[in-house]
């Protein structure tokens, strides 16, 4: 069942997802970074008419579209040509679109740059930052196996911000995994404003959705009659079947 979702959210779940290939395509050393539609940056490159030459590659670090850039980053990433990234990493730090910006950060992280790393780790934690470009930063932290701590206040904050609502879902399920990372105050509050967002009747299902299998991931004991009363509480068939299995797993955890 589909609900009621802006195009862009469904944007963030492509990018992230894809980019997870992207990841793991450079760390075996291939060609087959993939963008959001599921095509390697190769092919994105040369559907532009843009040749795989590491000249070419450079050149298109400059190119005037975002996306050119992007995947120029990637592809030299993927080459694995560590003469390639003092090239990137000015691609980066003159890079101005932030979605591009996380990308090529993400390619120069993939190669262990310090300077990719502390991009995203800058990004995601910064409130002025579209909530869009803070989760494909976290997303693309954790697929590099990189601490995200320093992300969850911003995280967390963007939940009550009225600009990121039509984030909420896709944004919750970036927590459990920070969830063992932060502070014990911050544990806290991760908790709690999950534990809200699912006693809240006026969010959408898909909110629910996602803190119901949030809260079954992090299995605090503390959520366990949360999660019964928002299934006590809850009409959407598709909502309560998944919260059934959330409270399952939750019991099993105690």
């Amino acid at each position: 069942m589909c609900y009621n979702r802006k195009l862009h959210v469904l944007e963030i779940i492509m990018i992230c997802c894809l980019s997870a290939a992207f990841s793991v395509a450079v760390a075996q050393n291939s060609d087959t970074s993939t963008n959001s539609r599921g095509r390697t940056s190769a092919e994105v490159l040369r559907s532009y008419g843009i040749e795989l030459s590491e000249p070419s590659l450079l050149n298109a670090l400059n190119n005037s579209n975002p996306k050119i850039r992007m995947h120029a980053a990637m592809q030299l990433a993927a080459d694995h040509d560590s003469d390639t990234m003092p090239a990137i990493e000015r691609a980066l730090s003159n890079e101005k679109d932030f979605m591009t910006r996380v990308g090529i950060a993400a390619a120069l992280g993939s190669l262990q740059d310090h300077y990719g790393i502390e991009t995203l780790q800058s990004t995601c934690a910064d409130a002025t930052v579209p909530i869009r470009a803070v989760i494909y930063a976290t997303q693309m932290l954790q697929l590099l196996s990189v601490s995200r701590a320093g992300c969850a206040d911003n995280i967390i904050n963007s939940l009550s911000r009225a600009d990121d609502h039509d984030y909420l879902d896709v944004t919750i399920t970036l927590l459990p995994p920070i969830y063992g990372e932060v502070s014990r105050d911050q544990a806290n509050r991760i908790l709690s404003s999950i534990q809200k967002l699912l006693s809240d009747g006026t969010q959408q299902p898909s909110v629910h959705i996602a803190a119901g299998q949030a809260l079954a991931e992090i299995g605090s004991a503390s959520s366990v009659e949360v999660v019964r009363s928002a299934l006590s509480r809850e009409s959407d068939p598709v909502v309560r079947s998944t919260l059934h299995a959330d409270l399952t797993a939750l019991e099993k955890k105690q």
